[in-house]
């Protein structure tokens, strides 16, 4: 993962929480979250995703072998390599890996459970609240919510005008890869939010998902979809929950 494209140190901390070990919660969380990353190809039946984990270096020639056939990206091994160490290590000391299929090893890997286990069921929440990581499929689940970030994100962009604030230097300019990580180190060096480059980069990821070209965006088209959907009654569950990553930095 290139975290140099989101300077703000709140991302390395969600790569490290990506990485903690949840004993107990395999069956919970296959049933919760059913389907795959958009860009990860899980969902075919395979003769070595449905098999089971090898230990040592033969994970990695295989791995590598899914990763040559485009079924994970090589920005996906970074997670699965910490999710691998939190279970011991390549040589599986107490055997929880060779129990697993690669199957339910990527998946694992790629999905960090941040929910509150004691919180109570939320009557009119339907939609969980997942963030995105950049550059590769992994996500954190905070638990359940009334719309889920990625449905919140596209209502804010379907409202189209940019605010007052964004239409002047340096927000008017079009997304450029080649000037990202300048440019959002200025734009966000007096943000009060720590959490807004989380949002900026999950719109980016909706947009991208969605065939958009980010060239065609300026930062303060997507600045102002950041501010919309914090004013949303259905972002104050994960407000506090990002606040709580922040806390931690």
């Amino acid at each position: 993962m290139n975290l140099q494209k989101f300077p703000n140190p709140l991302w390395v901390i969600l790569l490290l929480l990506a990485a903690c070990s949840e004993e107990g919660g395999d069956e919970s969380r296959r049933s919760r979250e059913s389907t795959d990353p958009p860009s990860t190809t899980l969902t075919n039946l395979h003769p070595v995703l449905d098999s089971r984990v090898r230990t040592g270096d033969s994970m990695l020639v295989d791995l590598d072998g899914l990763i040559r056939e485009g079924v994970i990206s090589e920005g996906d091994m970074e997670l699965i390599g910490f999710y691998v160490r939190s279970l011991g290590g390549l040589n599986d000391p107490d055997g929880s890996l060779a129990r697993k299929s690669y199957r339910e090893l990527i998946r694992e890997s790629l999905i960090s459970d941040l929910s509150d286990p004691e919180e109570r069921p939320c009557p009119t929440c339907r939609d969980s609240l997942i963030i995105y990581f950049p550059d590769n499929n992994g996500m954190i689940y905070f638990g359940m919510g009334e719309k889920s970030l990625q449905e919140m994100i596209g209502d804010a962009l379907a409202v189209g005008s940019t605010l007052p604030e964004y239409r002047k230097p340096p927000y008017n300019r079009q997304i450029d890869s080649a000037e990202w990580s300048g440019m959002m180190e200025r734009l966000y060096s007096e943000r009060k939010s720590p959490y807004d480059p989380v949002l900026f980069g999950n719109i980016l990821i909706v947009l991208s998902r969605n065939g958009e070209k980010l060239g065609d965006y300026t930062y303060g088209q997507i600045l102002s979809v950041v501010e919309r959907v914090k004013e949303m009654p259905e972002f104050e569950p994960l407000r506090a929950d990002l606040e709580g990553l922040a806390d931690r930095e």
